[in-house]
């Protein structure tokens, strides 16, 4: 057997597999080594979720008075279960070592040290529970392995997300059947073309919000906007906190609207309602900023909403022949 047959051997014998790195309890069974080096192993977080990912960085040192070689990919783990809760990309789970790691050879001068950092994942599927690993280093041409101490990583279950209230619907409660006028400028620039040329284009209309029903789960406005068929715009009661269609605080400002000034919260979201935007977005979210005062249904004193929507045309030609 050659050298590189010896030392993928190496490799692939240590515990279950090089990509597995889950086990549930510590290898106290294994000795620490009194050889030519080294190794100490920290994770960028100790506390993980399934699904997370995470790095590992190494240190290797040469405590002897001699050049010491290891191969590069160069750690392997202690583990001992299948379950491949913790893995390394490109070590696939019972494969020993993957077509993707290439390895090379690195020589630590006599007193040196040498770092590296390995990605890692999380199983979506891990199991909660702590996971104790030790790094192990061989030397070059399937040396004996230097093993860290153990190194404990804790996965614990993912809390379900729980939604919170959205503002704009608490604006809208006790409100049903009452409504509120707008004016709307509409701007267009850039994209479409704009009918009779020029760079800008705006459009006036108004806009009339009702509450025509609302419930503990959500509130049903009707939108009219100038002489088109009204819409209905639903505002949910709650809204999951990663959810880009809830308002988030983006602090206070003050609007003044002729002779009156509303001291107003500011928020920021996204919206994908036709009823809300005035158009259909054709897939798209539009990016909307709202003010809100209190004393007002739905508590809306300004609104605007910036929505961009790439157009392409395309223009075929076709020759009238010459009489």
């Amino acid at each position: 057997m050659s050298w590189i047959k010896k030392s993928l051997f190496g490799f692939a014998m240590c515990a279950v597999s090089a990509a597995v790195l889950a086990q549930t309890t510590a290898p106290t069974t294994m000795p620490k080594d009194a050889g030519p080096l080294t190794v100490s192993a920290t994770a960028s977080v100790t506390t993980v979720h399934p699904g997370d990912a995470l790095k590992f960085d190494v240190t290797i040192k040469n405590v002897s008075n001699a050049e010491q070689k290891i191969d590069v990919p160069n750690i392997v783990w202690a583990a001992g279960t299948d379950v491949p809760q913790i893995t390394i990309p490109g070590w696939p789970a019972g494969a020993g070592i993957g077509p993707a790691v290439t390895f090379r050879s690195v020589a630590i001068a006599a007193g040196d040290t040498f770092k590296n950092t390995w990605n890692a994942n999380v199983s979506a599927t891990a199991v909660p529970g702590d996971v104790a690993l030790r790094v192990g280093v061989p030397l070059h041409r399937g040396g004996d392995k230097t093993w860290s101490e153990p190194l404990t990583i804790k996965i614990v279950a993912k809390e379900a997300p729980v939604a919170v209230d959205n503002p704009l619907y608490n604006a809208w409660k006790g409100q049903e059947k009452k409504a509120v006028t707008f004016t709307r400028e509409e701007t267009i620039s850039g994209g479409a073309p704009i009918r009779g040329g020029g760079a800008r284009a705006a459009n006036q209309t108004t806009v009339t919000e009702t509450c025509t029903k609302i419930t503990d789960q959500q509130a049903e406005i009707e939108v009219k906007v100038g002489d088109a068929a009204a819409e209905t715009l639903i505002v949910p009661a709650k809204l999951l906190p990663d959810n880009p269609e809830l308002p988030k605080p983006a602090g206070t400002e003050d609007v003044k609207i002729g002779d009156k000034t509303y001291s107003c919260k500011k928020y920021t979201y996204y919206t994908s309602s036709k009823a809300e935007m005035g158009r259909d977005g054709q897939g798209l979210r539009g990016r909307a900023t709202v003010w809100v005062a209190d004393g007002i249904p739905g508590g809306i004193v300004q609104r605007d909403i910036s929505l961009t929507i790439r157009v392409s045309y395309n223009m075929t030609d076709t020759l009238v022949p010459a009489k």
